[in-house]
């Protein structure tokens, strides 16, 4: 069946419910959550899946949604029925169970919450956005006496929008349940293999990823800074300081790293997403731009220094305990912060300040707290 973005309204909305109802469930009572679009968004949904997990342990979790997203995702502790979709299906999922695709332009519950079934496809309890609140729509067997309404606050991190979402739909999850992606033994030996093969040292090592993705270079690392950190850096990590490059960052990495003359180890070919997981959790420290592989090796148990500038350091930042994770920010650009959110900016009319001029010896400071903590 096709996905076509030219659909709009109640015929998309047909479309996609006959695509959700074609897919293979298991029988018996389950919750079926769709995966956000993006790795991190799902690394900070996470809560949602072993919250209902320690409070529901009968009733399966079935996550639906993109192959990389429900790969990272599908470990025991978070998921017990995996479903990967590929595209067309990931449009006919944005269809059937947003309806309108204007719907997608709000940030937080729509795109990249879970939609929430309980107990099957015939008693829907199903995340709305009105305006900026997030309304639940319950269906007319579980009506509750009065609809619920969350307000959207600019000041309430993601994941916690997300537990408040789930707990307006009568599921008591306790909202400062933080992200864990359960790296398995397995998995972590893998990482320490690949690691060694390439010179590094497991759990003695520091790692710089810049976030070079061309769609999202607004909020990527300048060379520059990436270039002096990693100097920084090997003053602590002698040898042992690594460039993490997914493979749409390569071709832009090769004029950057040479260009900037950046002196560390370049991470690139890691098979798959969880393997990604490991080897992020056997860095000592990840120094990241604003980033999926961020939000996962918050999640993997590294120690993590998030570097922000245009995107929202409340709503984004990495979560963890004070003593894993620290944020940085340019103390001279607070009024144009967060410009990625308030006003859908893609480009910077100045180049950029805010990261571009982001001190160097502020970031190093964050890094020599956590490991000195």
């Amino acid at each position: 069946m096709p996905g076509n973005d030219n659909i709009r309204g109640i015929d998309a909305v047909k479309l996609g419910w006959a695509y959700v109802r074609s897919l293979v469930l298991p029988v018996g009572p389950r919750f079926l959550l769709v995966s956000p679009w993006g790795l991190g968004n799902s690394v900070l949904a996470s809560p949602v899946l072993a919250e209902l997990g320690r409070l529901y342990p009968e009733v399966e979790r079935v996550l639906v949604g993109p192959v990389a997203n429900v790969a990272l995702l599908d470990v025991p502790g978070l998921v017990d029925v995996a479903i990967p979709v590929e595209e067309p299906g990931v449009t006919l999922l944005r269809q059937g169970l947003h309806g309108h695709r204007q719907l997608l332009r709000y940030h937080n519950v729509a795109m990249n919450a879970f939609s929430t079934y309980d107990m099957g496809l015939s008693t829907l309890r199903r995340l709305r956005l009105v305006g900026k609140t997030a309304s639940i729509q319950f269906s007319p067997e579980h009506s509750p006496a009065a609809d619920c309404v969350i307000d959207f606050l600019p000041e309430r991190h993601e994941a916690q929008y997300n537990l408040e979402a789930v707990r307006c739909l009568g599921y008591d999850v306790d909202i400062k349940a933080m992200p864990e992606l359960f790296i398995q033994p397995e998995e972590e030996s893998w990482a320490c293999g690949w690691l060694a093969e390439r010179g590094l040292t497991p759990h003695k090592f520091a790692l710089i990823h810049p976030g070079w993705v061309p769609e999202k270079a607004l909020k990527s690392l300048p060379a520059a800074l990436v270039r002096d950190l990693a100097g920084g850096l090997q003053e602590r990590f002698p040898d042992n300081v690594a460039l993490l490059l997914g493979a749409s960052e390569q071709a832009m990495a090769d004029v950057l790293v040479r260009e900037s003359k950046v002196e560390a180890v370049r991470l690139e070919g890691i098979p798959d997403v969880r393997k990604l997981a490991a080897v992020l959790s056997c860095a000592t420290i990840v120094v990241s731009a604003d980033t999926g592989p961020m939000h996962i090796a918050a999640a993997g148990g590294s120690r993590v220094v998030g570097c922000f500038g245009p995107t929202s350091v409340t709503r984004s930042r990495p979560l963890g305990p004070s003593d894993r994770v620290a944020v940085v920010t340019h103390p001279d650009y607070a009024d144009c912060a967060n410009c990625c959110n308030r006003w859908n900016a893609k480009s910077c009319f100045w180049g950029r300040p805010c990261l571009r001029t982001l001190p160097v010896e502020g970031v190093l400071e964050k890094v020599a707290g956590l490991l000195d903590a």
